[in-house]
């Protein structure tokens, strides 16, 4: 099974497209660590992705349904401090 087979799969049932794009990018450094030239900066970037995730999705728990809003100021303000 292909990478991006395995990463279509997961994010089907993403929330939305911001959401979706942060687990397929998180997902894609996971499984390509050990097949590519450095491991550490795979997990370093599979973590910066998986840590805007944890913001959007507690951005969306806090802001309730409109989770597209919530998520981009989660993420901006993430940036700014």
């Amino acid at each position: 099974m292909e990478a991006i087979d395995i990463i279509e799969e997961a994010i089907k049932h993403s929330p939305d497209s911001v959401t979706g794009f942060l687990q397929g990018q998180t997902l894609k450094y996971l499984l390509r660590i050990w097949h590519k030239d450095s491991s550490l900066e795979d997990v370093s970037k599979a973590l910066w992705y998986l840590n805007r995730l944890a913001a959007a999705i507690k951005a969306h728990e806090i802001e309730g349904d409109n989770l597209v809003n919530a998520t981009r100021s989660a993420l901006f303000s993430s940036e700014t401090k």
